[in-house]
């Protein structure tokens, strides 16, 4: 009886969802539909795949608006909304853009929903999340549940055939996770009605004996560090940043978290959070300025200078307790991610461009318009320098007794005949050349430091290429081709 009670109340109260959010619920199906036959018939439209990656984020903006509007004269507005996603028609998708759409619409949620309090807002933001969750969870579930009634009747049964196994499976996937999901989250979502967090013994020992004990590992770490580059006056390499970007982040989060133990014995670390991470965001900023300077913008880099001015303003704001307030910083984060995502001359790409107009051209990455990617090809253009070494051996693209390499999946080999003599990891090889002259994965590469890219030590010797293509896919090099030129070897200078 109480399992029958506890569907018959989970029925209701999907029934009720549907009530109150009738443009969601509508959304959620039409979408599900959508993509269903864009999978059965194989529209190929760009305009379409890009509606339907956006789903979530036209169904949370919907679900704002509901929530802004509900009981209002401009209750209207909450059906024009529902038909926001249509604006993409005949937009590319950018991966950029949709996952700071994805972030800007629940900060909007968490804004709308939250409270001036601490403690309210960062309540609200957990039962967000826990409801965000349980949906997908609970989904997740349902589709195994799913699938394992169709592989059982398959199987008993010896009915359908193989051809249907992976519409099953997609159509099963759309219905249940574009439909199921979203209704899922509106009956989870959290109400500001709902009574406080209560402290548990459980959460107390997660806070206060793993998560804010390596917080403060991370804090030890970084003023060693901090200590360090005092010392050897040098400047912090660039993947620092990243580190500082977390430590800061982790401590705000669990600075709002304090307020749910039972038991406080890090007072003493959050009441001076801030004059705490403060030389870590100097650090942080020397660094990126240093960088700017020396390379200009890049995508990576303005998204890295936002990060930095938001988790500065944050520090800044939580010095006092009149202003130290989340709200704040979602208002902050989301005025200032908006302005370099939305708004035309002012987006991560064209401060790229702008950065990079006035720099000397090898400095520079070559666009293919055609092309969401862009390339870099190093060649060697001139006379072979075999100083130290005795013999030189032209290496070929194949060859059934001599020298010749192969490069896949990012392994360049090489070998004699059938013996391998080599295997260089070309992403690792990238990755120390660039961090031992200071550039990061994302840098523009300046033209000083070619000649290292084609020189690779080998237990052979030293192998020396006619060219490398590097390649830039998400703001990141990769290398793309290797031709292979000559093995050096023989007797070898000390400096080699």
């Amino acid at each position: 009886m109480r399992i029958k009670r506890k569907i018959k109340n989970f029925v209701q109260g999907l029934s009720v969802t549907v009530r109150l959010h009738p443009a969601e619920a509508v959304m959620a199906v039409l979408y599900c539909i959508l993509a269903c036959l864009n999978y059965r018939f194989d529209f190929s439209e760009p305009a379409v795949n890009t509606l339907l990656i956006y789903f979530p984020v036209s169904f949370l903006f919907t679900y704002l608006v509901n929530g802004i509007v509900r009981g209002s004269r401009w209750w209207p507005l909450y059906y024009l909304s529902a038909l926001a996603g249509l604006l993409l028609l005949g937009r590319a998708f950018e991966t950029d853009v949709y996952l700071i759409s994805l972030i800007v619409v629940q900060l909007l949620l968490l804004i709308r929903n939250g409270s001036n309090d601490n403690a309210a807002f960062v309540e609200y933001a957990l039962r967000y999340a826990s409801a965000l969750l349980s949906a997908v969870v609970i989904s997740v579930i349902a589709w195994l549940l799913v699938l394992s009634v169709y592989f059982s009747v398959r199987y008993i049964f010896d009915v359908w055939s193989e051809d249907t196994v992976e519409r099953f499976m997609v159509y099963s996937a759309f219905a249940i996770y574009m439909v199921l999901t979203p209704l899922l989250f509106l009956t989870f979502g959290p109400r500001r009605t709902e009574g406080a967090v209560e402290p548990s013994r459980s959460f107390d020992i997660l806070m206060n004996y793993i998560l804010v004990p390596v917080l403060l590992a991370y804090a030890v770490i970084l003023y060693m560090y901090l200590a360090k580059i005092a010392v050897s006056v040098s400047l912090p390499k660039g993947g620092v940043a990243y580190i500082v970007a977390g430590f800061v982040a982790y401590a705000y989060l669990l600075q709002g978290l304090q307020v749910f133990l039972s038991r406080r014995y890090y007072d003493w670390f959050f009441k001076r959070v801030s004059l705490i991470v403060l030389p870590t965001l100097i650090l942080y900023w020397v660094g990126a300025c240093y960088r700017i300077h020396q390379y200009g913008f890049t995508e990576p880099r303005v998204y890295l200078v936002l990060i930095g001015w938001i988790l500065t303003a944050t520090a800044l704001l939580f010095f006092s307790k009149r202003t130290g307030r989340y709200l704040y910083v979602a208002c902050i984060a989301v005025c200032s991610v908006s302005l370099i995502t939305y708004i035309p001359g002012w987006t991560a790409g064209d401060i790229e461009e702008w950065s990079q107009r006035g720099r000397e051209p090898e400095d520079r990455v070559v666009v293919e318009e055609e092309v969401a990617e862009r390339y870099l090809t190093v060649e060697n253009d001139t006379v072979v320098d075999i100083a130290g070494f005795d013999r030189l051996e032209v290496v070929r693209g194949y060859s059934d007794n001599g020298l010749w390499s192969d490069f896949n999946d990012d392994i360049l080999r090489l070998y004699r005949g059938d013996k391998e003599l080599a295997a260089v990891d070309m992403r690792q090889f990238l990755q120390d050349r660039l961090q031992k002259a200071g550039v990061d994965l994302g840098d523009s590469i300046p033209r000083s430091i070619y000649p290292d890219l084609l020189r690779i030590k080998v237990d052979s010797g030293m192998l020396q290429l006619e060219s490398i293509v590097l390649r830039r896919a998400d703001s990141l090099y990769s290398v793309d081709r290797v031709r292979s030129g000559y093995l050096l070897s023989g007797r070898e200078r000390s400096d080699h």
